[in-house]
């Protein structure tokens, strides 16, 4: 199940986004579609806390313009759209995966490389990193003779350096993403 910080007013702004989309070319400049009305309404959200513009790309001409200089908080409602893009793109069922390999077969505890394989897991931390060795250890694996290699395909990404932004590379901002 999704677990998103909105509350359920905001949730149900979802549908009126999508009314938006597919009603507003019959629509004048200030003038607010009936379905987004009673929509608001039947959730009760004043018509005053919401803003709305719906533009043509590349148009000067405003088909809905309610509100248009309250300045909003657009956090809420954009975790909405990445979460709807998330799970439509990875589908529901979807679980993120850090997999470990070894390079050839326990000997007497040994391996001689071991392979992490980062999928781009969010949950990824240290109490999961530990849980890992453990499990590695109960596998019968003590010792790791030549290193450790995590493998990052998951995002592939143009090897730049990241001091090319500003020339700072230990910003934090700067931080390139990983699959690990």
């Amino acid at each position: 199940m999704l677990n998103l910080c909105v509350n359920k007013k905001t949730f149900f702004l979802m549908p009126l986004i999508f009314v938006l989309l597919t009603s507003v070319s019959a629509y004048a400049k200030n003038t607010m579609p009936k379905e987004i009305e009673s929509l608001a309404s039947k959730h009760n959200i004043p018509l005053d806390n919401l803003s709305i513009i719906v533009q043509p790309v590349g148009s000067e001409i405003r088909l809905i313009n309610l509100n248009p200089n309250v300045y909003r908080n657009p956090a809420s409602i954009t975790k909405l759209f990445t979460a709807y893009v998330g799970i439509d793109y990875l589908g529901p069922d979807f679980n993120w995966t850090t997999e470990v390999f070894s390079s050839d077969a326990i000997n007497d505890g040994n391996v001689d490389t071991l392979i992490f394989k980062g999928g781009g897991d969010p949950y990824i931390s240290i109490e999961r990193l530990k849980q890992m060795v453990r499990e590695l250890r109960s596998l019968g694996i003590h010792t790791i003779n030549n290193g450790l290699i995590i493998e990052q395909e998951f995002f592939q990404q143009p090897q730049i350096s990241t001091a090319v932004f500003d020339d700072d590379p230990l910003r934090p901002y700067n931080v390139m993403h990983t699959s690990f």
